[in-house]
């Protein structure tokens, strides 16, 4: 009960609340004011003193017929009798005791004493005895109500507690209001301001409003998006140094190599045909690497800062891979590496040629540089499902286990590698695979070998289903 008490309510129902307190408070507090004015109002004087003088009139009257029994029946003694009446505001009629009337009033003149014996219609009986205990005569008689006048208190004085009632009941509602609603509102307010200064760490207030909750859970989950981007920021803008950092050094590095070469041709240090010769082949080695380097920077920054995106269509990928690691057959052959593909099913994705090509060129160039002579690779893929994998295997020296999470991240060197690179080329892998909608995967044993494999989606499901996870190849 007192959790579903404290959870968030629609303003709507709020408001009913409201409603319902301030008319449950104008009933109270309009009750209190009746009571008040009722505890106000004022006796009248002279309807206490007339009701005083009446009851003095019946007890003189009641003393007068018990002493005078026997005057009853005189004519003198009813005339004086019937003011006393008046005043003491009573009706009566006095029988004998063997039953016959001597005197009425107005009111009774029709009164008997069976009608006395039955004491109905208000009417009231006494009898008259004597010391002996004999009765003398009955009284039949039937006081008037005796009744107190009030003095009202002033018109002004209701409409003066009434309008108290308004202004307490207003009061009342517009505290409830401000401090369900305008009250977190305005704390929503200040901790917005101070994430407009740059205060990302401030927590925002809960509401009892529904409405204002989630307002201010919509507010929190742009502010974590904001926090998230900006520590996201930060991390693209260290990284950004490093890659500038390290291809600033792999551009120094066979710069100075081919400028020392061409110098030393210059300068007439190679002597003969054979030296000069040599000296241009090492200069056109530095300077093919640092073709590849800039290519890769390129095609980096073009997979990151392309709006547009890839340009997707319809592609025979299992027909296309031939062609694409055909071209690596000779640089596989000149390091002594074979080179095997293990086709799959018919692979049809949405994809962009150049980019694709620019991927599989990227693995298989990763997998030449870190596969000895005499090693393997083998390129193949397999449809399961929605989804296509590509996957490059080989028996090179590996990655240690505690770098595997940094392979696709720009600039990444393996450690003790003496293979050169601009350490860009997994990274464009890993971009281009997700601006497909798939990623880039790999798994490592030093020593045994890598593969990596990219999971893209294919254009139409089909019916074959294999593992896309070979085991690595010895």
């Amino acid at each position: 009960m007192t959790r579903w008490f404290r959870r968030p309510w629609p303003l709507s129902h709020w408001i009913l609340t409201g409603m319902l307190l301030a008319a449950t408070g104008t009933v109270v507090v309009t009750l209190l004011v009746a009571l008040l004015i009722s505890a106000t109002r004022q006796v009248d004087e002279a309807s206490v003193a007339a009701e005083q003088r009446a009851l003095q009139a019946r007890s003189q009257l009641f003393a007068l017929i018990e002493r005078d029994v026997d005057d009853w029946a005189h004519a003198i003694w009813q005339a004086n009798l019937s003011p006393l009446l008046s005043e003491a505001k009573i009706e009566l009629a006095l029988f004998t005791p063997n039953g016959q009337r001597l005197f009425a009033s107005p009111g009774l003149t029709t009164a008997t004493v069976d009608t006395a014996e039955q004491a109905n219609a208000g009417q009231l009986h006494r009898f008259v005895v004597d010391e002996a205990g004999n009765v003398q005569g009955l009284v039949l008689y039937r006081p008037a109500p005796l009744v107190r006048t009030y003095r009202e208190p002033p018109v002004w004085l209701a409409l003066t507690a009434l309008l108290v009632v308004a202004l307490v009941v207003s009061a009342g509602i517009v505290w409830f209001v401000s401090s369900l609603a305008l009250g977190p509102l305005r704390r929503l307010q200040a901790a917005v301001v101070r994430m407009g200064a740059g205060d990302l760490s401030v927590s925002l207030p809960s509401a009892r409003v529904r409405e204002v909750q989630e307002l201010a859970a919509g507010i929190d989950a742009m502010r974590l998006g904001l926090r998230d981007a900006i520590t996201r920021q930060a991390e693209l803008e260290e990284e950004r140094k490093e890659l500038v950092a390290g291809i600033s050094h792999d551009l120094r590095t066979p710069l100075a190599s081919v400028r020392g070469y061409l110098e030393g041709i210059r300068d007439s240090v190679a002597t003969t045909p054979e030296e000069v010769s040599r000296y241009v082949e090492i200069s056109l080695d530095k300077t093919a690497y640092l073709e590849r380097l800039v290519q890769d920077l390129y095609d980096y920054a073009r997979t990151d800062y392309l709006p547009s995106g890839p340009d997707l269509a319809p592609l025979a990928l299992d027909q296309l891979l031939a062609g694409w690691v055909d071209s690596f057959l000779p640089a596989a052959e000149r390091r002594g590496i074979t080179l095997v593909v293990e086709a799959g099913d018919a692979a049809p994705v949405l994809g962009d040629s150049g980019q694709l090509q620019r991927l599989v060129a990227n693995l298989l160039d990763n997998a030449i540089r870190h596969t000895p002579v005499g090693g393997l690779i083998v390129v193949g893929w397999t449809v399961t499902g929605p989804s296509l994998s590509l996957w490059v295997a080989d028996t090179g020296e590996g990655i240690p286990a505690e770098e595997i999470d940094r392979v696709f991240e720009p600039g990444y060197h393996r450690s003790g590698s003496s293979h050169s690179g601009s350490g860009l080329g997994l990274a464009i892998v890993r971009r281009v695979a997700r601006a497909h909608g798939g990623d880039a995967h790999v798994e490592s044993v030093p020593g045994q070998g890598s593969r990596f494999w990219v999971v893209l989606p294919v254009q139409i499901q089909t019916d074959g289903e294999r593992s896309d996870e070979p085991p690595l190849h010895a």
